[in-house]
């Protein structure tokens, strides 16, 4: 079975067959596993990584081994990092795998695992189930402001509706780097900041960090796309979440460098973000396809 063939590893059940051996070894040779013992012994794992990756690479004497070995035994020592990494984790009762979930696996949404040719490109972003709903002409500040966030985030759907992967990704204006999958993924990021990290406090790195950010779609496929919706859908749902459960606009949050900020800036900020590239997005498209007046 190759790597690509082998079924996904679960951390859990991986974590409880290295505990196991690493209990029955403790018993055997009399190792009182404390929790000095656990770090020290990872720290000592990776330097023999290290003295690997330096033998391998022709950087320390090869002690006579071939190169076939130094592969073998580079293998072995990031094993050795991985497991006692498990059982460090496993020690401190820590959830190693919700962890990466939430520190790794939130820059690719879960649910978007689509193969560029089984999925009809145009399906991605289907115009037909997007409803700008009237904006109320006379209601209250809270559902005013709500109202218009949403309207511009529909809008945004409707201009990326319909096209292929090629030409949302296509960026057709002179030198600039705008596209309209672009704007997507950034208004992904935005929604991400404002509403998780600095009204919610949460750790959200960026999802589009590498390598040049949300604006760097060169290669998109259907992937590419099915990818960036998803991702901005699920911020958008949270940042929706957030300001349902809000007592009220005058909560703060704690934007970084700056200081407290209240959910209503946050919000008049957003309302700006998305006014100001639905512009950039009513010209793409028209440079796109020809298509006005979404």
């Amino acid at each position: 079975m190759s790597v690509c063939d082998a079924p996904p590893v679960d951390l859990h059940e991986l974590t409880a067959q290295v505990t196991d051996v690493s209990r029955r070894y403790a018993e055997r040779f009399g190792i009182a596993r404390t929790s000095d013992w656990h770090i020290l012994k990872l720290h000592e794992e990776v330097g023999e990584l290290t003295q690997a990756h330096l033998m391998r690479e022709g950087q320390a004497r090869s002690k006579g081994m071939t190169h076939p070995e130094h592969d073998a035994k580079f293998a072995a020592e990031i094993a050795d990092v991985l497991c006692h990494v498990l059982l460090v984790a496993s020690h401190h009762s820590i959830d190693l795998q919700a962890e990466v979930e939430r520190k790794w696996l939130t820059r690719v949404p879960r649910n978007a695992v689509v193969n560029a040719e089984d999925v009809p490109a145009a399906s991605l972003v289907d115009g037909s189930g997007i409803s700008r709903g009237k904006r109320p002409p006379r209601a209250d500040e809270r559902t005013t402001t709500l109202a218009f966030l949403r309207w511009h985030r529909e809008t945004l759907r409707l201009k990326c509706a319909g096209l292929e992967p090629a030409q949302l990704a296509r960026q057709p204006v002179g030198r600039s780097a705008l596209s309209l999958l672009g704007l997507v993924r950034h208004a992904a990021e935005s929604e991400r900041f404002w509403f998780r990290e600095v009204m919610a406090g949460e750790d959200a790195p960026p999802l589009f960090r590498f390598p040049g950010g949300a604006f760097d779609v060169a290669g998109a496929n259907a992937r590419t796309v099915a990818q960036a919706f998803e991702a901005w859908q699920e911020e958008v749902a949270f940042a929706n979440r957030f300001v349902d459960e809000a007592p009220d606009l005058e909560i703060t949050g704690n934007e970084p460098g700056e200081g407290p900020v209240a959910l209503r800036w946050v919000l008049m900020h957003m309302l700006e973000e998305y006014a100001r590239h639905n512009g950039h997005a009513d010209l793409l498209r028209e440079q796109i396809d020809g298509v006005v007046g979404l």
